[in-house]
Formats: C-alpha cells, structure tokens, sequence
C-alpha cells in the first residue's frame, strides 16, 4: 500500500511484482496490470470492475464522478457547509481522508507521510518515488493543500452509463413491507404457497440497484448481477433462504424503477 492506504500493487514470496496498480486523486483506476485476481484497490477497499464502483458498505461509490450514488443517512451540521451535501465523498478532500464504511470521512492511513515523500506507483507492493498521491501526477495529482473544485473523470473508471442517473428511483414498495420490500415479512408464507423463489431486497444493494435501473430506457427490463457482497436474499418454496445473486429491474417510465433479486 501506499501513504494513503491504496493497493499499489501484490508481489509474491519471491519478491517477484505479480499486479500493480496507479489511480487518479479520486480512485479511479487510471493503469492495471494484473496476473493474479484481486478485488482490493483504492484505500483498500473492494473494487466491482463489472460496474465501476466502489463498495464502502453503507453505500457505493462513483470515483468518475467523485460522488456517492446513494443519500447520506446522516444531514449534516450546518455549522459544517460541506456535511450538508448528502452524496460528496469526503468533504471533497480524498488527499487527506478516506469513507471506509460509506457514512464518515476519518484521516486516511498516513496520508501526508506518504503525499511528502511522493508515492508513485508500485514497484514489489511498495510505495517509490515518481509521482504524487498513487500515480496521480499529471493525470488528477495536487498538493496535500489542494481541494479540487469539481471532480475529474477518468478515462477508464466505469463501463456504466453515466449519471443522466440519479432521476430513477426506486418505487416506494422497494424500501417498504410490501412484497420483495426491504420490510417485507410475507416472504416465506408466499414462496411456499405459490412454489416459486421469491426475492427480498437488502436495504445496502438498493443504490446499486438504481444504479443499474439508470441505464435503461423507460419501459425497458434487464437482468443483472448482483455484487458479490450483495445481503439480499431469496426465500425458497421448501423453507430455506439462499443469497441472492442476480436481479430483474424495469425502468417503469415514471420516475421510478420496479424489481427484485434472483437466486
């Protein structure tokens, strides 16, 4: 890792580099080379190359666009003008702090230590100098005391549709007790009475799934993956309850999008 706690690059117990890694200020993935699979990347967090987003527990995160793509459950202090807005990453200041649970910014793992010696990319999984912040450079990298104004998008941060987003939401049922809803507890009543799987949302899959919601057309349908940390689950006809892995959504044309997740 690197001064900020970002995943530079994996070497093996021969010392040998197997993957190395450079991201610009806000954790896009700008290079990657890879041998061997790995899932953690910027602030060591988990990295879906699928859709592009980051994985911080409460929330997903858009490097591309330097925002979360769901709310902040908490509104902020209005002593605190940056806490206010509800999906900024770090109060807009990724050089000296890191969000590993999706709700709080905290001092990133000696961030100025690591942005004063330089830390380029990797070379055997350890910081060398050539660069600032993680390859940063020429391509998003400034001084500890820099705070962006807007935030830059990568060339290569995501293979998702980009944020005409955020006007899809989920219909009300979704985070509700109706049925497939966050509060529903008909679940397994129904799987059993009517012998088929039926899907139940977790509260943390359901910005990812707007997300996904976002790329369809109005009146269009799609099936798509789940992430692998996804909680939401399927009751089955004969009692049991498995992970979900895979989604059904519609982009109902009025604003809203309608699904349920899959075994």
């Amino acid at each position: 890792m690197n001064g900020h706690g970002d995943v530079v690059g994996l070497v093996d117990d021969a010392g040998e580099v197997l993957n190395s890694y450079t991201y610009d200020i806000w954790g896009g993935p700008l290079t990657r080379e890879e041998t061997v699979p790995n899932v953690l990347r910027y602030a060591g967090e988990y990295w879906d190359d699928t859709v592009g987003l980051q994985y911080l527990r409460a929330r997903w995160y858009d490097p591309g666009m330097a925002r979360f793509i769901g709310e902040d459950t908490y509104e902020g202090e209005l002593n605190d003008p940056l806490s206010l807005n509800l999906y900024s990453y770090v109060h807009n200041n990724p050089l000296k702090y890191v969000d590993p649970s999706g709700e709080s910014k905290r001092p990133a793992n000696n961030a100025h230590l690591g942005l004063e010696s330089g830390s380029g990319s990797s070379r055997g999984g350890r910081t060398v100098p050539g660069g600032s912040m993680g390859g940063g450079g020429g391509r998003g990298g400034s001084s500890p005391s820099s705070k962006p104004s807007k935030p830059s998008k990568p060339s290569s941060s995501s293979n998702v549709t980009s944020p005409k987003s955020t006007n899809v939401r989920p219909e009300a049922a979704v985070n509700g007790t109706k049925k497939h809803g966050v509060k529903w507890k008909e679940g397994p009543a129904r799987a059993k009475s009517t012998g088929k799987p039926q899907g139940q949302w977790d509260k943390y899959d359901i910005d990812y799934a707007a997300k996904m919601a976002n790329t369809l057309k109005p009146g269009e349908s799609n099936f798509f993956d789940l992430p692998k940390f996804s909680k939401s689950v399927v009751h089955m006809p004969d009692g049991s309850i498995v992970r979900a892995t895979k989604m059904w959504l519609r982009n109902n044309g009025t604003g809203t999008w309608h699904g349920y997740p899959m075994p």
